[in-house]
């Protein structure tokens, strides 16, 4: 009885150990930024986001991306692989996966976006987001990884972007 008993111990402890070490809980979430809302164009119009996109402890990054651009009659759909944080600004890039209007994007092309998280709260400046300019061809091949290339920033309006890392 007691050698079932022993068995049944070094079975369990086994199992456990195992459990542990399985990729879920090796490969914890390191940085995340999440958000949605809209900017404002210059000619008046909305143009809405929304994303969500995690670095893991690996190195590998995912998340998706969904923009609409009234002024431009277009929705992009991006698949993030590539997610940096620095501080309150949080890089990201990644290739579309779909487009409502094939004149403002193509299946396949790599954009990237900066957002910044500027606190909560009445006393904070708006939380602020980049624009995401065609990319035919990939002419700018850089990565979140990269320096911005990007400078135009424009605040969010009724949203909030978070970024933790």
């Amino acid at each position: 009885m007691r050698f079932v008993l022993a068995l049944v111990v070094v079975v369990v402890l086994l199992v456990a150990i195992g459990v542990a070490q399985t990729p879920a809980a090796s490969n914890m979430v390191v940085a995340s930024a999440t958000g949605s809302g809209h900017m404002v164009r210059p000619d008046g119009t909305l143009r809405s986001f929304s994303f969500s996109a995690r670095r893991h402890a690996d190195g590998t990054s995912s998340g998706e991306l969904q923009l609409n651009s009234r002024s431009f009659d277009v929705v992009v759909h991006i698949k993030i692989d590539c997610l940096r944080v620095v501080g309150n600004v949080a890089h990201m890039s990644g290739r579309i996966t779909r487009v409502s209007n094939p004149d403002e994007g193509e299946v396949g092309e790599l954009n990237r976006v900066e957002v910044r998280d500027n606190g909560e709260g009445a006393p904070a400046a708006p939380d602020q987001v980049s624009t995401i300019p065609v990319n035919p061809g990939d002419a700018d091949p850089t990565t979140c990884v990269d320096p911005p290339t990007n400078a135009t920033i424009r605040d969010v309006h009724r949203g909030n972007v978070e970024v933790r890392g």
